[in-house]
């Protein structure tokens, strides 16, 4: 067949149709992580060969490491394409008296009570730095600490947060005009014009992660057992966030939609599926349906053990599901025989195991096993419906073992598909 451009191969691959090539999924590099700093020594002394393997690609001035990561197929670009009405402020916590504060009522206080700030979805960010050898500051990085709205006086904190601040998003309209997504529209038509190899997904903020991060398991396993009706509320307000960001998405013209739902842990999922279906699954279908009226595709990023959910996510129409993490018990085979052709797997390369403390070898004989697994449906192989992958960030990864992923999916992912 002829060759497919980035968001060709994306799109069928996607809707598990046939594709020339599988394209590639990569996340992002952890500026703390190991890997960032061989892959900043090596482009600082392949400048050239880092340019040429990138393909120069541009987007409004921005080179981007995905290129290199993706070559020999196609990746993708994720473009946020929402802008609120009004810019939610920057809020600072206080660990000893569990309260929050303004940017206004900061401005007096040392950097080290600045340190925690809350996200507009009520989940506390601890902001530090990563050190160099001689006690320098290399760059900054933000970790989750924990839920603001949680405890005996969850829902009056989250009433007064947003009552503080006069900044509950999902009250907003949905304003065609925004800045950003005339911005999106510029770098959509920019990638249409000269052709890139890459997919442009419109990216829209999660649901559940966003109320399990602000509310935290306690919270809303007690809610969901004794105010079922005020968690269906909290959950319907954070979906029209999630509905606005996407409508915003779409208008700029994007045919994928990426979204993100970190549903399970280790072995098993951080809720039931029953409570999921119940109160957050609603969120799920609308953001699907909203894609599907459209004629665009949505996929969706979710860590840890995500088989018990696949009914849910496909009876919502979902078209890709992303990470499939291996080292949390996700097995391609077994979810394949189960989706069948009805959605397209996503990562499922042990980014924490196999590629940090595997040789180079293990590496690519991991690819090649897990392309095998993914594709293989009723002992046929499938023309489509994979997309290879790290299953999470590059983090401590040594740049061998990336290289030679990077060349693994490149040589086992080109169709006709051949395990010689």
């Amino acid at each position: 067949m002829k060759e497919m451009n980035g968001e060709e191969r994306f799109i069928s691959a996607l809707r598990c149709e046939e594709v020339d090539r599988m394209p590639s999924c990569w996340f992002s590099i952890e500026r703390s992580g190991l890997f960032f700093k061989e892959f900043k020594e090596y482009k600082k002394k392949h400048l050239i060969k880092y340019l040429k393997e990138s393909r120069r690609n541009f987007v409004l001035g921005l080179l981007y490491s995905r290129n290199w990561l993706s070559r020999g197929t196609s990746g993708y670009l994720p473009i946020p394409a929402w802008n609120p009405e009004c810019e939610f402020p920057t809020v600072y916590y206080n660990p000893e008296t569990d309260n929050f504060y303004s940017k206004e009522e900061a401005k007096t206080l040392p950097k080290s009570k600045k340190r925690y700030r809350i996200t507009y979805r009520g989940s506390v960010m601890s902001s530090g730095h990563q050190l160099g050898e001689k006690g320098e500051r290399l760059h900054k990085y933000d970790w989750y600490y924990k839920p603001f709205f949680s405890g005996p006086d969850a829902l009056e904190k989250f009433e007064a947060f947003y009552n503080e601040f006069d900044c509950a998003l999902w009250e907003q309209e949905f304003n065609p005009k925004s800045n950003l997504i005339k911005l999106a529209k510029t770098v959509l038509a920019y990638n249409k014009r000269k052709g890139k190899p890459y997919a442009l997904t419109g990216n829209v903020t999660n649901h559940f992660e966003a109320i399990f991060g602000g509310f935290g398991p306690s919270t809303i396993a007690k809610l969901s057992r004794k105010k079922p009706n005020v968690l269906r509320d909290i959950c319907k307000k954070y979906e029209k966030v999630c509905i606005l960001m996407e409508k915003a998405a779409l208008e700029a013209g994007f045919k994928i939609i990426d979204t993100g739902d970190d549903l399970g842990q280790k072995g098993r999922g951080l809720i039931s599926p029953k409570m999921y279906e119940e109160f957050f699954y609603p969120a799920l279908k609308s953001r699907c349906d909203l894609a599907h009226k459209h004629g665009a595709i949505i996929w969706m990023h979710s860590c840890g053990f995500i088989e018990e959910f696949l009914d849910l996510l496909m009876k919502a129409r979902l078209d890709g599901l992303q990470s499939l993490e291996v080292p949390a018990g996700n097995d391609l085979a077994r979810i394949r025989a189960k989706v069948r052709d009805k959605l397209c797997l996503i990562g499922g390369i042990d980014s924490s195991r196999v590629m940090t403390f595997g040789t180079p070898d293990e590496m690519e004989a991991h690819v090649k096993s897990q392309i095998i697994a993914a594709t293989t449906l009723d002992g046929e192989t499938m023309e489509g419906g994979y997309i290879p992958g790290p299953a999470h960030d590059l983090l401590d990864t040594p740049l061998v073992n990336v290289e030679r992923t990077v060349h693994a999916i490149a040589k086992y992912g080109k169709y006709p598909l051949n395990w010689k």
